[in-house]
């Protein structure tokens, strides 16, 4: 993988139900396996981390163990989740960095308010944030220092070339 220093996996198939999970579990369980190494200085992003912890037991433990000791051998692991229901515990206890958006109901304010601190104390910040700026909570775990920011600038999604880096040789890997 050092030729390609940047990727986005994702395996695609056409397969459907469990038989789609099984082969998301096998292409990433795959994946997290070789990225585990000494050194590695490598950053891992899982987008909806949910979807990978679920896929069975051995991937929830995997993601456990990236969690809980992926910074020893140098991986850094962020993950994104829609909702803060169901999150593991590691999700929220082994990171020095919560980053929340407002949530959209009430459950899911009351969970994220708890994941900050007490829930007294951040729902009134949660309720103050600006859905419309896409203002966001930014917390440090050891220093309890916050702050709310935003979104200021348009993101313009950047044309990736055909052919190039790791995704155009795995997509010819799909069932």
């Amino acid at each position: 993988m050092a030729e390609n220093p940047n990727v986005i996996f994702w395996p695609r198939t056409r397969a459907m139900g469990n038989e789609r999970r099984a082969f998301h579990e096998r292409q990433v369980g795959e994946l997290l396996h070789r990225m585990w190494r000494p050194r590695a200085n490598t950053i891992v992003a899982f987008d909806e981390v949910g979807y990978v912890e679920n896929l069975s037991s051995d991937m929830r433990a995997l993601v456990q163990q990236y969690w809980r000791e992926g910074r020893s051998v140098g991986i850094t692991v962020l993950a994104m989740k829609q909702r803060p229901q169901g999150a593991l515990r590691d999700m929220h206890s082994e990171t020095s960095w919560t980053i929340a958006f407002a949530p959209k109901d009430r459950g899911d304010l009351e969970r994220w308010a708890e994941l900050f601190g007490a829930r007294r104390d951040w729902m009134p910040v949660f309720d103050s944030l600006d859905p419309d700026r896409h203002e966001f909570i930014i917390r440090h775990s050891r220093s309890r220092e916050a702050y709310i920011s935003w979104v200021d600038v348009e993101l313009v999604p950047q044309k990736v070339k055909e052919g190039r880096g790791y995704e155009a040789r795995v997509r010819g890997r799909s069932t």
